[in-house]
């Protein structure tokens, strides 16, 4: 879905090193598509508890592949950008995909749960209290219409800005006090839901 060429890219790593306050590895979204490898050994895994310390990056997104490379699954994009570039491996369980491990000395824990996009905030806060993570630990990464394709825009608290996702998670945990990465997506189609899930625009 991203347009070829430097002009556009997505420069992920200053927005999260901004969030997350160290330097992260370089990571970029630049017209090349993005290709998930999951691991499936059969067995079903579950994070254990993450430490105080450690940053959660949840991706938003659809799991059903009619959504694939579409605008409104930038955010599952992004975490598989984040986990190839970080050497980082995907497991799974029927619920999320995790990736984990340590970037720079920093514990980072990428997660892409597996359920309709407007549905996550339940499924998270109950991940949340299987993990034991509080959502001042979270970092989301989602579509945002409003700003033009490949603009990044970072923030700490706040309403959810009509993202349904987003007022699910701000809903389920009581609060507006999560950090987020916004991915713009917008093209000036006045049919918004249209061009959120057509593929490769």
């Amino acid at each position: 879905m991203w347009p070829a060429g430097g002009t556009t890219a997505i420069d992920i790593h200053s927005a999260m090193s901004a969030l997350i306050g160290i330097s992260l590895p370089a990571c970029r979204i630049d017209g090349q598509r993005i290709s998930i490898r999951r691991t499936d050994s059969g067995a079903t895994l579950w994070p254990a508890p993450v430490d105080r310390d450690e940053q959660l990056i949840v991706g938003l997104g659809n799991p059903e592949s009619r959504y694939t490379d579409t605008p409104h699954n930038v955010g599952y994009e992004v975490a598989d950008r984040l986990a190839t570039s970080w050497g980082l491996k995907w497991d799974k369980n029927p619920e999320v995909w995790f990736a984990r491990g340590s970037v720079n000395g920093q514990a980072v824990c990428l997660l892409k749960m597996r359920l309709a996009m407007n549905l996550t905030g339940p499924g998270l806060k109950q991940l949340s209290e299987t993990m034991r993570f509080s959502p001042e630990q979270c970092i989301l990464v989602f579509d945002d219409l409003d700003l033009p394709l490949g603009a990044v825009k970072t923030r700490i608290k706040g309403s959810a800005g009509g993202h349904r996702g987003v007022a699910s998670i701000l809903e389920a945990f009581q609060t507006d006090a999560i950090r987020r990465v916004k991915i713009g997506v917008g093209n000036g189609d006045k049919d918004r839901s249209r061009h959120l899930c057509c593929e490769g625009i």
